[in-house]
C-alpha cells in the first residue's frame, strides 16, 4: 500500500463508505474500542475527521476491509488528500478548480516535449508556480482571459497555500495516471451535495438531470450529432453521454459526437474546460450568455439539451430577439423557462432534437399559451414527460421534459405524447428506452395518451401530461369506492356505542345538466364579488369599517376602515368563497355574520379570495362549493403545484331538481357535522390522556 505524505483525513461517513458498513457502526467502533484512531489535531468535536494512515492500519488490523474495499482505498485516499484543502475557499468551485488545474498541469508535464517541469515544482510548490503554467504557450487547455482573472487566491476563508504544498504532494504520492477517474472523484467530492452524486447541483455526471439529458440525447437517430448545451455547467451531461457511447453494447445510433457547451460563469467554465481535457471530452467550452452571444447563434445543432434557470426573468429584448429567429408568431412573458425552451428550438437544425427540462408553469401558465400552442401546431413537439416532484434536490417542484423535433421538409404532425412519469422511481434511467418505443410505434409501460392540437385548445392550452394521460373516470368504480368509505365510517361510528342514523345514500344522482362556472356567470346565475383590496381601498379617516374575512379568525383582529363602497361587495349567507392559494373553500353562514363577532363592522372578502354568490333562485350555495372543491380535489400534481388563482371556470355545476339537491345538502352537512366531532373528539381525548398521565405521575 502506498502511504500519502501528508496522509489526510477521513470524515464518519468516508471511513463507512470504506468499509461498507453504516456511520453508526463505525461510532460503535470509536465506543467500543479503545485502540480506535484518535480524531486529527485540526479535527472538531462536531465533525471529527481521523488521519487516513491510521484508519487503513485499524481497519486492516481489525479484518473490516475485504477486497471491494481493499479496491476503493484509492479513492479514499484521494478523498483523505483533498479533505483539508476544501476547507481553503467558501465556493467549492474555487476548490475544485485548483485541484483540477494541478491535475491537468501534472497530466501535461509527464507528457512529451512540454516546457513544464513538474519534478522541479514537486520541490517548492506554489500557485503562482502553477498559475504560470496555464499562460505557457505549449500548455494544452485554452481557458478564456476572464478565467484567469478569477484565479482563486485570497478568496477564502483561510491562506490556501498552507495545504497547497500537501496537496500537490499528496495527489504525487497516489501514483495514479487515470486522470479522467480522479477528474471525476475530484467533481464528485466538490460538488456533489454529501457526495451522493445523483443529487448534485453543479451537473455533476451522475445526477439525475445530467442523466436523464444524455439518456435522451442517446435515444436521437442521428450520426457523430452536434450536440449543444446552453446551459452548460460543468459539462456534466457530456460526460455522461461520452459514457453511455463508449459502452461496449451501448443502445444509440452514433458513436461519437462532437459537444458545445455554453455558461456564464468564469468559475463554472474553468472547472468545464478543465474536466473536458482530463477526460478527453470532445467538448468546446463557451464563456458566453448563450441567450444573447453571437457565439452561440445559427449553431443548427443535431441535438440540443438543456436545464435552464427557474423563475428567472430576461430583459424583454432579448426575449424580442429569440422570438424573432424562430420566425413563428409567439407572445411570451420573458422569463427564463419560456426564452430557453423557445432558444433551444432554434438551435436545431430541421429535422434536429431539443431536449428541455423545464419548470411545470411553462404546460400551464397563461402568458406561455401562445408558445404551447405555436409550438405543437407547427408540429415541432414530439413528447411532454412529467417528472416525479422530487427529482431536483433544490426544489418540490414537479419538471417536465420537452422533446422538440424542428420540423423539416416533410410535413409535420401536429400532434404529441403526454406521458406521466410523475410517479416513476428513477426516470432518468428508463427516459431513453421510452422515446425509443415512442418512435417505434410501440406502447409504454408509463401512462400516455397522444394529443391533438383541438384537445390542446379545448382543455385551455394547457400541457399537464399527468392530467391528459390519466385514465377516464370509471364512475362504477368511483361508485363503489364511495361505498366502501361510508360502509367504513357507519362501521367506525357503530363501534363508539349510540351510533346516529346515517341516511347516506349509494351514490350522489346524477344531474339532469350542468353547466360551467364561466357559463353561469355569463348568464347572471353566479356572481363574482369584488374584493377588497386594502392597500388601494384603506381609509382611515371617513371609510368604511370591515372586517376581512379568515377561517381561523383572530380574536385581536381589528376591523379595517376602507373608502368607495362601489369597489367591493360585503358578504352574505350563501356566498361561496375559493381560497388562491391554499385553495380551501366556505360558504358563508349565519355564524360568520354574527353581530357579537362583528360588531359594527361588515364582512368582506380580501383580495386572497375568489367569491362567489349565487342568484339563482334554485341552485344551493352548498353544490356550488362541493363542485369547485370536486374539481380542487382531482387535480394532478402539477396543477397543485401552481401558485395563484386556481383556475374554476371549467368546473361543471350539476343543476339538481329539488328533492335530489336538498339530499346532497343534507348528506355533505351531515359528513361535515362528523368531522368536526371527531376533530373536537381527538381534541378532546388527547387533553385526556395527558391529564391521565399527569395525574399517574402525581400519585406515584
Amino acid at each position: 500500500m502506498t502511504n500519502p505524505t501528508p496522509q489526510g483525513t477521513l470524515a464518519l461517513k468516508d471511513i463507512a463508505a470504506l468499509a461498507g458498513v453504516s456511520r453508526a457502526a463505525v461510532s460503535n467502533w470509536r465506543s467500543r474500542h479503545e485502540d480506535f484512531p484518535a480524531p486529527a489535531p485540526t479535527s472538531t468535536d462536531r465533525k471529527p475527521v481521523f488521519n487516513y494512515n491510521d484508519v487503513v492500519a485499524w481497519l486492516e488490523a481489525h479484518d473490516q476491509l475485504d477486497e471491494k474495499s481493499k479496491a476503493a482505498l484509492k479513492d479514499a485516499q484521494f478523498k483523505a488528500i483533498v479533505r483539508p484543502f476544501a476547507k481553503s475557499f467558501d465556493d467549492p468551485l474555487q476548490s475544485a478548480s485548483l485541484v483540477l488545474a494541478a491535475l491537468a498541469v501534472r497530466k501535461w508535464s509527464h507528457g512529451a516535449n512540454t516546457t513544464f517541469n513538474w519534478s522541479q515544482f514537486l520541490e517548492n510548490p506554489s500557485m503562482e508556480d502553477l498559475q504560470a503554467a496555464f499562460l505557457a504557450e505549449d500548455f494544452p487547455v485554452e481557458l478564456p482571459e476572464k478565467c484567469l482573472t478569477y484565479w482563486p487566491t485570497r478568496f477564502g476563508r483561510e491562506d490556501p497555500t498552507a495545504s497547497f504544498a500537501d496537496l500537490i504532494h499528496g495527489l504525487e504520492s497516489l501514483g495514479v495516471d487515470d486522470y479522467p477517474a480522479l477528474s471525476r472523484l475530484a467533481l464528485d467530492f466538490f460538488l456533489s451535495t454529501g457526495g451522493r452524486g445523483r443529487d448534485s447541483w453543479y451537473g455533476h455526471p451522475a445526477s439525475a438531470p445530467a442523466t436523464l439529458l444524455a439518456q435522451a440525447a442517446a435515444s436521437t437517430d442521428v450520426d457523430s450529432p452536434v450536440v449543444y448545451d446552453p446551459t452548460g455547467g460543468i459539462g456534466g451531461v457530456f460526460a455522461e453521454l461520452a459514457a453511455i457511447v463508449s459502452e461496449p453494447n451501448h443502445d444509440t445510433s452514433f458513436a461519437d459526437f462532437t459537444g458545445i457547451s455554453a455558461e456564464i460563469s468564469p468559475y463554472v467554465v474553468m472547472v468545464a474546460v478543465l474536466r473536458t481535457y482530463l477526460e478527453e471530452l470532445p467538448l468546446q467550452v463557451l464563456l458566453a450568455d448563450s441567450l444573447t452571444s453571437d457565439d452561440t447563434r445559427g449553431l443548427d445543432a443535431d441535438i440540443v439539451v438543456s436545464e435552464g434557470p427557474f423563475g428567472m426573468v430576461v430583459d424583454a429584448e432579448t426575449r424580442d430577439r429569440i422570438v424573432a429567429e424562430s420566425g413563428l408568431n409567439i407572445t411570451m412573458r420573458h422569463t427564463a423557462e419560456n426564452c430557453f425552451l423557445l432558444h433551444s428550438y432554434n438551435s436545431a437544425r430541421a429535422d434536429g432534437h431539443a431536449y428541455v427540462l423545464a419548470p411545470p408553469m411553462t404546460g400551464f401558465e397563461k402568458t406561455s399559451r401562445s408558445l404551447r400552442e405555436t409550438l405543437v401546431a407547427t408540429g415541432a413537439v414530439e413528447a411532454v414527460i412529467q417528472l416525479p416532484s422530487a427529482f431536483f434536490t433544490y426544489t418540490r417542484v414537479a419538471p417536465m421534459l420537452w422533446v422538440l423535433k424542428k420540423p423539416g421538409a416533410t410535413a409535420s404532425d401536429p400532434s404529441f405524447v403526454a406521458v406521466d412519469a410523475s410517479q416513476v422511481k428513477d426516470p432518468e434511467t428508463q427516459v431513453g428506452d421510452w422515446l425509443r418505443a415512442l418512435r417505434a410505434g410501440q406502447d409504454l409501460p408509463v401512462p400516455h395518451a397522444r394529443v391533438g392540437l383541438a384537445e390542446l385548445v379545448t382543455a385551455g392550452g394547457e400541457i399537464l401530461p399527468d392530467r391528459l394521460a390519466a385514465a377516464p373516470v370509471d364512475p362504477e368504480e368511483v361508485s363503489a369506492q364511495w361505498v366502501s368509505a361510508r360502509d367504513t365510517v357507519i362501521e367506525a361510528v357503530s363501534r363508539m356505542g349510540d351510533a346516529p342514523n346515517l341516511e347516506f345514500g349509494d351514490v350522489p344522482p346524477r344531474a339532469p345538466r350542468a353547466r360551467t362556472v364561466k357559463e353561469l356567470l355569463d348568464e347572471g346565475a353566479l356572481k363574482k364579488l369584488r374584493p377588497v383590496i386594502l392597500r388601494r381601498d384603506a381609509d382611515e379617516s371617513s371609510g368604511t369599517k370591515v372586517l376581512p374575512f379568515a377561517l381561523q379568525r383572530k380574536p385581536d383582529l381589528e376591523p379595517k376602515f376602507v373608502g368607495d363602497s362601489s369597489r367591493w361587495d360585503a358578504l352574505q349567507v350563501g356566498d361561496v368563497l375559493v381560497h388562491k392559494i391554499g385553495q380551501r373553500i366556505h360558504v358563508i353562514t349565519e355564524q360568520d355574520l354574527d353581530p357579537e363577532v362583528l360588531g359594527d363592522a361588515t364582512l368582506v372578502a380580501s383580495e386572497g379570495w375568489l367569491a362567489f354568490r349565487v342568484t339563482l333562485k334554485n341552485l344551493d350555495p352548498v353544490i356550488v362549493a362541493a363542485a369547485i372543491a370536486a374539481h380542487l380535489n382531482a387535480q394532478s400534481a402539477v396543477e397543485k403545484s401552481r401558485v395563484g388563482v386556481p383556475s374554476v371556470d371549467a368546473v361543471k355545476i350539476p343543476l339538481y331538481d329539488a328533492e335530489d339537491q336538498a339530499r346532497i345538502v343534507s348528506q355533505l352537512a351531515q359528513l361535515n357535522q362528523m368531522a368536526d366531532a371527531a376533530r373536537q373528539l381527538s381534541s378532546l381525548t388527547d387533553d385526556a390522556h395527558s391529564a391521565y398521565l399527569a395525574a399517574l405521575a402525581a400519585v406515584n
